[in-house]
């Protein structure tokens, strides 16, 4: 990361006016020094104009768990990420039209601590783009927050087309201009996730597109990091097509590899009428029309440096084209050790069990009263965005779902909050929780805003697929926890990657107390156009503490730490246990790679378990020998081109590559 600098052009203060705590607010972030101002453009534009987010004004602002404060705009697409370093979260917020060919502005809004915002938009780097979708990750690996956006420039006509644009962080929340990934296909990139797919340390690219036209294919990409920064498509394994909400990498078998879930939405076509300009009126038909477009699942078994992607099996209700998930969220919700999965559509959500060899099989008869009572076609609950997240600090992780519309089923149904009693599973919370909100949402996403410990929420309004008679739509809200859990304990885990990629997205990280064991994904995905905080919520019941806490990270290393208090974040570090420069090289100038014969035998790993193994044209320039004083493994080669060191050994669980391109 670079040196702190002075910050770029002006930041204009936004206040959440009577947000909860706000008495104890910590100054907010100085002025940007003006002199700065020849880094970029410090003229008009939205930043110029103060901006003061209002308390909800709908009925109550609080109810039992969440206070609401409105955003400054609908947040049909919202994103978190911690842009400058200060260890807060901030938050993108991104508008889209009805037309799915339409995009409105997008804000980056800078987190001042105390619940206090700044927009940063112009001096970020982003004015004049818009958004269907965005995601931070460090791709990288450099230590900041970089950005991922599905959309486009705000001069470019309105149409079903659109990029996936990389925006690389200088450390100080400033983005230099985008890197470009080319257009493979009608449609627009409304579903995004970041996984390291080929286990070379890096986050690779998981889009998907989407479209009304039932002639065309909409099919999804993943786009491979490079060691330049680059990246490379690549199709191989994937052959679903269709409009996408959401699509997910994530580990279903527990091999540490991202698998792939796509979900498509067959009845999407309907939206895009031409008798009514591409919007459907205010009269609905009888019923929507359908194309015949399936879900998708697939298995990596691609060895270390490589993407090997091929179909998953999964029963027919997750294959059925009736099955149109607008959120696909990930938890362990029956606390067996297996992540399930919670999928929200039109109508009742769907509950997966997820085997041990990551097949999907519907469980309808998963006790609780999460489903909604009434089954009129006329009358279903929308659900759309979604999270999964542990509200009462007892252990078990619950589920929260925003409710929107489709013109063929207007009823807007109340936000839910949906609290697992393990044994009896989901059961819809009583009202008054604050989630409800009269209106129709989306977009929902994560994270701890003012730093107490739990995670706050943004619901973000709905704008696609809206009938032209619905008016406008409501302001995002940012709703702020205030739930009170006396005797109950928490922790929240924040990983750093070496040798995997540096976020840890993809681990896999277990909490025991006592008797109780709980499991959490490390992800930003799942909520349809929504990317959330990547830190790691358990709430810990009556424990004050953790047994242990074990990670599994992306590379195969298995770390354990014992006896960890509660009631704060930690950070945990990934041994560095492989160690590669995978800068670009000029021709023949040598790569040393070694591999830590202490830090694996930390793992519990046996020493000459793991090889190396080149690939591309490359060579040893001195073969891989233990080093007598350390007993690590070294190894110096050369090449031509693009050239990739990996590990071998399954019986060690390791599983690493590292890419370096010779010039």
């Amino acid at each position: 990361m670079h040196e702190r600098c002075s910050r770029v052009a002006l930041m204009v203060g936004v206040v959440l006016t009577g947000a909860c705590g706000a008495g104890d607010r910590p100054p907010a972030v100085p002025t940007y020094d003006p002199e700065a101002a020849l880094l970029g453009d410090a003229g008009g534009g939205a930043d110029a104009s103060p901006v003061t987010l209002e308390p909800w004004n709908m009925g109550p602002r609080c109810g039992r768990w969440f206070c609401a404060d409105q955003l400054p705009q609908a947040g049909s697409a919202v994103a978190v990420g911690d842009i400058d370093g200060d260890g807060r979260p901030d938050l993108l917020l991104a508008d889209t039209g009805r037309l799915l060919s339409m995009l409105g502005p997008l804000r980056m809004l800078h987190n001042d601590g105390g619940m206090s915002f700044s927009d940063v938009t112009l001096s970020s780097g982003l004015e004049g783009y818009g958004a269907w979708s965005a995601t931070f990750g460090d791709l990288d690996n450099d230590g900041d927050a970089d950005l991922v956006m599905g959309g486009r420039r705000s001069t470019e006509p309105s149409s079903e087309a659109g990029d996936v644009l990389v925006f690389y962080n200088d450390g100080h929340g400033r983005f230099a201009p985008p890197v470009t990934l080319g257009r493979w296909g009608a449609g627009v990139p409304l579903a995004l996730d970041l996984a390291d797919m080929d286990a070379d340390g890096r986050l690779d690219i998981l889009a998907a597109l989407s479209g009304t036209n039932v002639r065309e294919t909409y099919s999804p990409r993943v786009f491979e990091a490079q060691p330049d920064g680059t990246f490379v498509a690549q199709t191989a394994g994937l052959n679903d097509e269709g409009f996408t909400w959401v699509t997910v990498a994530t580990d279903l078998n527990g091999d540490q590899r991202p698998d792939v879930l796509t979900a498509h939405d067959g009845h999407a076509i309907h939206q895009g009428t031409p008798e009514e300009g591409g919007v459907v009126g205010c009269v609905a038909p009888d019923g929507p029309s359908t194309a015949a477009w399936i879900n998708a699942a697939y298995r990596n078994d691609g060895a270390a440096g490589d993407l090997g992607l091929a179909v998953q099996a999964a029963d027919a209700h997750w294959s059925s084209s009736y099955n149109t998930p607008m959120s696909l969220v990930r938890g362990d919700f029956d606390a067996d050790g297996q992540m399930d999965l919670l999928t929200t559509e039109v109508g009742n959500p769907l509950f997966f069990g997820v085997s041990r060899e990551g097949s999907l099989a519907a469980r309808a008869d998963w006790p609780g009263e999460w489903r909604f009572r009434s089954m009129d076609n006329k009358d279903r609950a929308v659900g759309w965005g979604a999270l999964a997240r542990d509200i009462d600090r007892d252990g078990d992780v619950d589920a929260l779902v925003a409710y929107g519309v489709i013109p063929v089923s207007t009823t807007t149904w109340p936000n839910a909050v949906y609290l697992n009693n393990r044994a009896a599973g989901l059961s819809l919370a009583p009202e008054g929780t604050g989630l409800e909100r009269p209106g129709a949402w989306s977009a929902m996403a994560a994270a701890d805003f003012d730093g107490d410990g739990d995670d706050d929420v943004v619901l973000g309004a709905q704008t696609l697929f809206r009938r032209p008679c619905d008016g406008a739509p409501s302001r995002a809200l940012l709703l702020t926890n205030v739930g009170e859990w006396p005797g109950r304990h928490w922790l929240r885990v924040r990983l750093v990657g070496t040798v995997s990629n540096r976020d840890g997205i993809g681990a896999l990280i277990e909490a025991t107390s006592g008797a109780q064991t709980m499991l959490r994904e490390v992800s930003r995905s799942g909520s349809t156009m929504s990317s959330s905080s990547r830190i790691a919520d358990f709430g810990l019941g009556e424990a004050s503490s953790v047994d242990r806490l074990l990670v599994r990270w992306p590379s195969g290393a298995v770390q354990v730490i014992r006896d960890v208090a509660g009631d704060r974040e930690i950070t945990v570090r990934e041994p560095r246990w492989m160690d590669v420069d995978a800068r670009d090289r000029r021709s023949q100038e040598p790569v040393t790679v070694r591999l830590s014969a202490a830090q694996m035998g930390a793992l519990g790993v046996q020493q000459g378990a793991v090889r190396l193994e080149l690939r591309g044209r490359g060579r040893w320039l001195d073969p891989p020998t233990e080093e007598a004083a350390t007993g690590d493994l070294v190894g110096r080669f050369t090449g031509d081109g693009g050239v990739s060191v990996r590990t071998t050994g399954p019986r060690s669980g390791l599983r690493a590559a590292a890419r370096v391109r010779f010039r």
